[in-house]
């Protein structure tokens, strides 16, 4: 599982695939509640992921909401090539 082009061995997409996150369009219903509750296996340690890849998720919320909302956009975060158009 690739998520925002980040390698599958890195704490936030263990967590995240831990909690059933397979693709960058699945963290449009994470809620707030699940951000914070993100672990990841640490040598038998379930250990939070870091500050940065929580805002990772708020912030591409939040500019999934500005493409609807203000641009009038609507992305299918599930076509590839749809994406890296811009």
């Amino acid at each position: 599982m690739e998520i925002l082009g980040v390698y599958k061995n890195y704490p936030f997409v263990k967590a995240t695939d831990k909690q059933g996150v397979k693709s960058t369009s699945d963290l449009f219903s994470i809620t707030e509640e699940d951000i914070l509750a993100l672990k990841y296996n640490d040598n038998g340690v379930k250990t939070p992921i870091q500050r940065t890849p929580m805002s990772w998720i708020r912030t591409i919320q939040a500019w999934n909401l500005e493409l609807i909302f203000v641009h009038g956009m609507q992305i299918n975060w599930m076509d590839q090539q749809n994406i890296d158009k811009d």
